[in-house]
């Protein structure tokens, strides 16, 4: 390879990298927001009132599949992009959400009945507006990825969340019901169709010019859509059937902290190495080096992040939700590993795409909804939601080290990562296990519990997990790409000594 060749490999590392950072750190204040707004709202509201916003957005998440036929991936992978090609993918995406419109408003009232609570049926009628609003939206998102603007992607993102959580706050203190759930989330994709047009100027044509040019894609797109959603919601279809709204709430709210504080930090290296991992299509051994090391540092942050969480999740409850959420710890601690080994798949999918292996995802998960909803499902009749929840957290651990397996397998490259890997998994359990040994007086206030379990898991991880690199001579691995990305000054501090034979080009 030329060095002309490997410096633009290595900028493009670079900057997947430098953007994956700037993405977490828009995801983190993002989701901070969030974190205010579910803390303020649990306060506010009733797990009964949760239950039967979580119910509706079950439904029409659903539905929304319909106009998941992969806009943005395909304006992000592309390698000529025409404004033809834009125009047709959303000329395609608004005929599907008005059909996804359509169709919630008409299952509002079945849904209702199957459920048996009639206000899914009003809530429904209302949110079935939300696809509609969006398709409007310009493809602000996907081209500022496309152009590695990930500054301005963080003023749209973080514009949008700031007001969200003032709409669904204020709403909450006006009406203290359910309905400001639902309110907030109109006004919030009114508010983001608007800033998106602002921020990325776009005035569409109808057009169906280039439809054959994208059908394969977009259908594959669909069907990953279709049983990424079936996977991710399957466990929550089969507690929320056999359960009371309220208890719904409870599990409910559990997974969507697990889904705030793990798969919502986990998800921007997806966003941000797919432009980089476009470029290097052309490249196979780079391409499938870098996927190598994004799923290492997914793993890293995954398992930190999970372990962390089991550790604190009933002072997590405490203090995010208050006291009449604290039966949602014991399921929290649980799916938080769930949670993370899908988001970390859903990193995976990067590989795939920009590798041609676009049926592949497909097909893996299509084969992860049918076993997940299987499993949970057999769970579910066997036991109750305590093992829906082992189920569906067991049942993506092991998934996800079979899809991992097959997809560097495909590409040619060693699969010496899970060696590599077991680093940061035994960090991870001898973190969780030391801080639970270490003797913290139950007199201090819930807070102050909260903030040194993670300052003690975080001290503990970090220095097991150089400690474990050191004994394996520095070697390259979910170690190595981290820090290699480290500023200078920090790289200095470390106590860490790279062998020669290491590539500085490594992504």
């Amino acid at each position: 390879m030329s060095d002309e060749k490997k410096s633009a490999d290595h900028d493009l590392g670079s900057k997947a990298f430098a953007g994956a950072a700037i993405m977490i750190g828009t995801r983190f204040f993002v989701r901070l927001l969030g974190l205010i707004s579910v803390t303020l709202l649990a306060r506010l509201l009733t797990p009964e009132d949760f239950g039967l916003f979580g119910t509706a957005a079950l439904v029409l998440a659903f539905f929304i599949l319909l106009k998941e036929v992969g806009f943005g991936e395909a304006v992000v992978k592309a390698a000529n992009l025409s404004r033809s090609d834009i125009d047709t993918l959303w000329t395609m995406r608004l005929i599907l959400s008005l059909l996804t419109g359509s169709a919630v408003f008409l299952v509002a009232g079945p849904a209702a009945l199957f459920l048996k609570d009639a206000r899914v049926e009003a809530v429904l009628h209302l949110m079935a507006l939300i696809p509609i609003i969006d398709a409007f939206a310009s493809p602000a998102t996907p081209l500022l990825l496309r152009e590695f603007k990930y500054k301005t992607d963080f003023i749209l993102k973080s514009g949008n969340k700031i007001v969200q959580v003032t709409a669904v706050v204020v709403m909450a203190l006006i009406l203290q019901s359910y309905w400001a759930l639902v309110y907030g989330s109109l006004l919030s994709s009114l508010f983001a169709v608007g800033s998106s047009h602002i921020i990325r100027p776009y005035r569409p044509h109808l057009t169906l010019k280039n439809l054959t040019e994208h059908v394969n894609f977009a259908a594959w797109s669909y069907l990953r859509s279709v049983s990424l959603y079936i996977a991710n919601a399957s466990d929550e279809y089969i507690v929320r059937s056999a359960s009371s709204t309220a208890f719904f709430g409870i599990y409910h709210i559990a997974r969507d902290l697990a889904r705030v504080l793990i798969g919502d930090m986990i998800g921007p290296l997806r966003e941000a190495m797919l432009p980089a991992l476009s470029k290097m299509q052309g490249n196979s051994r780079r391409h499938a080096e870098a996927v190598t090391n994004i799923f290492g540092a997914a793993l890293i942050i995954g398992t930190v992040l999970t372990c962390g969480i089991i550790i604190t999740a009933p002072e997590l409850v405490l203090v995010l939700l208050g006291d009449q959420w604290v039966a949602a710890g014991k399921y929290l601690s649980i799916l938080a590993v769930g949670g993370a080994c899908n988001a970390i798949a859903e990193v995976n999918q990067s590989g795939f795409i920009t590798a041609g292996l676009q049926k592949k995802a497909a097909i893996f998960w299509t084969g992860r909804a049918l076993i997940y909803g299987a499993s949970c499902l057999a769970a579910g009749l066997i036991s109750g939601p305590l093992a829906i929840a082992y189920t569906f957290s067991g049942a993506s651990a092991l998934f996800l080290m079979i899809e991992i397996w097959y997809l560097l397998h495909i590409l040619g490259e060693k699969t010496e990562i899970f060696v590599s890997s077991l680093r940061p998994l035994i960090a991870g359990v001898a973190m969780a296990f030391a801080v639970t040994m270490i003797p913290i007086p139950t007199l201090w206030p819930t807070i102050i519990i909260l903030a040194v379990k993670a300052a003690l898991g975080g001290i503990i991880f970090g220095l097991l997990l150089l400690g474990l690199w050191r004994l394996s001579g520095y070697r390259e691995g979910p170690e190595y790409t981290l820090f290699t990305k480290l500023p200078a000054k920090f790289q200095k501090i470390l106590p860490v000594k790279i062998k020669n034979e290491h590539s500085p080009n490594s992504p």
